[in-house]
């Protein structure tokens, strides 16, 4: 009997202890159409910010963290009411005052891409492309991608913008001749869609952003988002001091 009893506690203890010891799941959501930085590809879940943030969370004691993707427009949506816990690479914007912005981690270099034909010596943004229309990316702030002149040119008229769900949607409505330009990050990936007859181009540099991993302030529902974030930003800023960061953006440049 008492043996019995013995080894009902060792189980109990074994039970309270696996408990105690077991990883908090987290599940984080990145942008499904902006290659090469996030988008998925089948069942598969690819990127820059994809290949630092699982080294980063690899690094994190006690998180079992799993990547997923989602449009934009819907991430977004889903970031601020609280139904998910974490969401990247939102650029920092005064339009969010509910997002809670983790260590910066990435730096990413706005251009204006346009056919070759029709953009060649145009240099100067926005006066150059006055009259224009812009394709951008459902969901980012017009500021923050066109730059404070860029986003005055619109409200003014002399820019016009058209959205769309992705960057390969904009890159066929470039093609297409639907837009002008399409601003976007100068690594946008563009093979597939720049022909030698016509090619793709990069006509002017807009500005540059900082990617981060955005929270929501309405994280009820995620008890654990205040560590889960203040260890991730520890990990992002030895990742950064060590230069690994500047390692896997280099793989992207070959």
């Amino acid at each position: 009997m008492k043996k019995s009893l013995s080894i009902v506690a060792v189980m109990v203890l074994a039970l309270f202890a696996g408990s105690a010891w077991a990883s908090q799941k987290v599940v984080v959501y990145g942008d499904n159409g902006y290659p090469p930085y996030s988008y998925g590809e089948g069942r598969d879940v690819k990127g820059i910010y994809v290949d630092i943030l699982k080294e980063a969370f690899s690094k994190m004691e006690g998180y079992d963290v799993e990547i997923k993707v989602l449009p934009w427009k819907r991430l977004m949506a889903e970031l601020e009411s609280g139904k998910i816990v974490a969401g990247f690479p939102p650029y920092k914007v005064a339009a969010r005052p509910w997002m809670v912005y983790s260590e910066p981690i990435l730096q990413e270099n706005v251009v204006a891409f346009g056919l070759k034909s029709k953009v060649e010596g145009k240099n100067n943004w926005p006066e150059d492309f006055y009259s224009s229309r812009v394709g951008l990316n459902h969901g980012f702030s017009y500021e923050n991608l066109l730059g404070h002149e860029g986003s005055n040119a619109v409200a003014e008229g002399k820019l016009t913008v058209e959205e769309a769900m992705d960057s390969p949607t904009n890159l066929r409505k470039l093609v297409a001749g639907r837009i002008d330009v399409y601003v976007n990050d100068q690594l946008t990936d563009i093979s597939g869609f720049s022909s030698e007859e016509d090619p793709i181009i990069i006509a002017a540099t807009v500005g540059g952003q900082w990617g981060y991993l955005g929270f929501s302030s309405n994280n009820r529902a995620f008890p654990y988002a205040d560590e889960f974030r203040a260890a991730f930003d520890e990990v992002i800023k030895e990742m950064k001091d060590s230069g690994r960061i500047d390692e896997i953006l280099k793989n992207y440049m070959k």
